[in-house]
């Protein structure tokens, strides 16, 4: 697989206002972005694009767990770095997306830049 020359960064949440965000802020950083809310979509986009890294929420409809466990079961996606950051706190939510292998987990706020240093700082979100 070969990856782009600005890193492709899969932004999927399910708030408008939180993908607008931080999909701005990771663009003027040098990401590629795109922006999904469905589990659904972000699953197919990143089987079929050259995704260098996933942010997503937990709170994506069933879960962005789910989304993180449906990742690490396809052969094209099982390596992607995935990045949860989320306003859902229980500790039994944290503690599911930690056992799928997540790359980072933070709980909003979270603010655009530090988002953005941490997935764009990430070697595993930069290989080329």
């Amino acid at each position: 697989m070969s990856y782009p020359a600005r890193p492709l960064v899969l932004l999927s949440d399910p708030d408008s206002d939180s993908r607008e965000v931080y999909g701005t802020i990771l663009r003027f950083m040098g990401a590629e972005v795109i922006e999904t809310a469905e589990v659904s979509d972000a699953f197919i986009i990143a089987a079929r694009e050259p995704i260098s890294a996933v942010v997503t929420e937990l709170l994506l409809l069933p879960s962005g767990v789910h989304l993180h466990r449906a990742l690490s079961e396809g052969t094209s996606t099982r390596q992607l770095p995935v990045f949860v950051v989320t306003s859902e706190a229980r500790p039994e939510l944290l503690m599911d997306a930690r056992k799928c292998g997540t790359t980072v987990v933070r709980v909003k706020p979270l603010t655009p830049r530090d988002l953005a240093l941490l997935v764009l700082g990430s070697k595993a979100a930069l290989r080329n």
